[in-house]
């Protein structure tokens, strides 16, 4: 049974930090890639996830299914809305 995955990236934060979900060497570097550079996932690809992660591109979808996603489309959503709403959060800041 998958477990259910974060509904935003603070959700998803906590995961990690709470090592709620362990990952291997390999999956450290793109879940760590995930919170250092959201936009990375949000605007990239399996395989540009995957490449500057120096991981194969299974790797990065084993890594979205072990958080509780579907696969990595699904993954990606949850970055782009977070940048979406830090970007109108910085949009109403200016106004």
């Amino acid at each position: 049974m998958r477990p259910h995955p974060p509904t935003d990236f603070e959700g998803l934060k906590h995961l990690i930090a709470t090592r709620s979900v362990v990952f291997s060497g390999q999956a450290e570097r793109v879940a760590r890639l995930a919170l250092e550079k959201p936009e990375a996932i949000a605007f990239g690809t399996l395989q540009s996830v995957a490449t500057e992660c120096a991981v194969g591109r299974t790797t990065v979808f084993r890594v979205a299914q072990r958080i509780g996603f579907v696969g990595f489309i699904d993954f990606q959503v949850l970055f782009e809305r977070h940048l979406r709403q830090r970007q109108g959060c910085k949009l109403a800041a200016t106004e």
